[in-house]
């Protein structure tokens, strides 16, 4: 018996193909976002020019933060299709894409109507944070796609029973998530499966429903279990063993010892570069991960909590309140780290739409629910309707005036159209427009207001110009504007110099013999040049460009210098 009609199986291609085509929608228009995006670009390329898929450096030293796989991928995309920013980003857009069919096919398994499953793949494609990552050059939508990948096989075996090619596809998605993101999407997977059995056990225990299945005898459980982690090993141990004997003897440290003691453990117990939070952080930004889902969240919400005896739902609250509860208990906090969780509660809306919604039972729930969800939509359109404006007029950004204006208006229109349909219980005019009114705010964005910001952006800009016009040996330099973007499109080794250390700049700068670039801010080379009144500078040394940038990691404009000495 096949696991999927052909109908629905054209389906999952056709949303794999739509989720695609939004994920790739302008990568190639604008420049990599320091600093994850470009570390992990930067890293992967050096990987591709070095010939080393090993041990992953970024500058030419080792990069601890994140396991091999991200690279593998980001480095393979660049051999095919060529070194710069569509290419880094293919990897997270397919795995978003994935995801999005993924959930569509585990929502079918689990016995949604056909809607209601396109309802969890569509909120899964629109969700802001899903979206985002799925376009960015990092680990997190590739982490998502394993997660969903684990748990979709495992929830196969628990309904379906068990078979070999489920188990091994169990395994490999497991084995994939620790080499791109460490241990999170284990810890994901395992408190999943922990907390639904101890829930299933103790519901059995109460007489609340009938006793498990019967599980398999011991010698097929331990057949089993050593057949997983006989594969786990074998896909994750090779790698784990070729980077410590390449690490060990390093002289910043062996790689596991950094990548799980500072990046693991450290993070857990200390907000690392200020990323910290309240304990309700998350609460918080699911209201805006999920949109343009958010009024569709309060009603799964508390249609789960009503069915949790509901075999399906108690899948998915295991999946998500372990993991939501274990990241706002880690001392660093992103909002992207609930990323993985966030395909349960989109199954979760898909089957209140199912079991409600397709029933044509919107009038069994009471008028306040259907209030605080329009509500809370019309509230994310008057942010952005007014933020966005607030934003461009702050930072005096001219550029900006027109995408914000039309992003700010469609944001009020389809959200205050759609909240006047929820508020009459008209469910399926409300989440069309929702729905519609984000895919058109998205080309906006992607088409329009990203572009708009690449001219105030200096890293490609500046890194271009000294490309197009120094001698090809020349050497770059950075004082004070150090951002990892600038060795992506450099494409070689940055030399980044600290406030204090003039005198080297100037020494390297007055060696006219070897070409070199400074990239530094107005400022900062008027300080230098104060030195130039003891050691004599060269007349070649001289600011060949230069201009108004914006600095969005600091909040605010500078002006920025190249200077040659060629």
């Amino acid at each position: 018996m096949t696991l999927f009609s052909t109908h629905q199986a054209r389906l999952a291609l056709l949303l794999f193909l739509c989720a695609l085509m939004l994920n790739l929608l302008g990568n190639a228009g604008h420049s990599l976002w320091d600093r994850d995006e470009a570390r992990f670009a930067e890293a992967s390329r050096e990987m591709l020019a070095t010939g080393d898929w090993v041990v992953p450096r970024f500058n030419g030293a080792i990069r601890y933060d994140k396991p091999v796989l991200i690279y593998w991928l980001q480095g393979a995309a660049m051999r095919l299709v060529g070194v710069h920013e569509f290419a880094v980003r293919l990897p997270a857009s397919l795995a978003g894409a994935g995801t999005v069919a993924l959930v569509f096919l585990l929502a079918l398994m689990m016995g949604l109507s056909l809607n209601g499953a396109l309802v969890a793949a569509l909120t899964t494609m629109l969700g802001a944070l899903l979206l985002l990552i799925a376009k960015a050059s990092t680990t997190d939508a590739v982490l998502t796609f394993t997660v969903v990948a684990a748990l979709a096989a495992w929830w196969g075996q628990r309904r379906r029973g068990f078979v070999w090619w489920r188990h091994v596809a169990f395994t490999v998605a497991l084995a994939a998530s620790v080499l791109v993101k460490g241990p999170v999407g284990l810890m994901v997977v395992g408190l999943t499966i922990i907390v639904e059995w101890l829930w299933r056990w103790f519901a059995a225990r109460r007489g609340a429903e009938a006793a498990p299945d019967e599980a398999p005898s011991w010698a097929a459980f331990l057949a089993r279990l050593l057949a997983g982690v006989a594969l786990f090993a074998l896909l994750t141990a090779p790698w784990a063993w070729l980077v410590y004997q390449r690490t060990r003897d390093a002289p910043t440290g062996e790689f596991f010892h950094v990548a799980i003691g500072h990046h693991v453990v450290e993070r857990s117990l200390h907000p690392l570069e200020g990323h910290r939070g309240p304990f309700f952080f998350y609460l918080l930004d699911l209201l805006v991960a999920i949109f343009p889902a958010t009024a569709l969240l309060l009603m799964g919400l508390r249609h789960g909590w009503r069915r949790r005896a509901d075999p399906r739902l108690r899948f998915l609250w295991s999946w998500f309140v372990p993991g939501l509860v274990v990241f706002s208990l880690v001392s660093t906090k992103l909002p992207h780290y609930i990323a993985p969780l966030l395909p349960a509660l989109a199954l979760m809306i898909g089957l209140w739409w199912s079991e409600v919604v397709e029933a044509g039972e919107e009038e069994s729930v009471p008028a306040w629910a259907w209030r605080a969800g329009a509500a809370l939509m019309l509230l994310t359109g008057l942010a952005g309707g007014l933020g966005l404006p607030w934003a461009v007029a702050r930072y005096k950004i001219p550029g900006l005036i027109g995408p914000c204006a039309a992003i700010a208006t469609l944001l009020l229109l389809f959200t205050s159209v759609g909240g006047g349909w929820w508020v009459r219980r008209a469910a399926r005019p409300a989440v069309i427009a929702w729905y519609t009114g984000m895919v058109l705010t998205f080309m906006v964005m992607m088409a329009w207001g990203l572009p708009a910001l690449e001219p105030i952006r200096p890293a490609r800009t500046l890194v271009r110009w000294i490309q197009q016009h120094a001698p090809a040996e020349t050497q770059l330099l950075a004082v004070e504007y150090q951002e990892p973007s600038l060795v992506f499109y450099w494409g070689k080794h940055v030399e980044f110099l600290g406030k204090s250390e003039a005198d080297k700049v100037l020494a390297r700068l007055g060696d006219t013999a070897h070409p070199a670039a400074l990239i530094t801010t107005e400022s900062r080379w008027q300080k230098i040049l104060e030195k130039a009144r003891i050691v004599p500078v060269s007349p070649k040394i001289t600011v060949r460009t230069g201009g108004e940038y914006q600095l969005f990691q600091r909040g605010k404009k500078d002006r920025f210098v190249v200077v040659g000495n060629w």
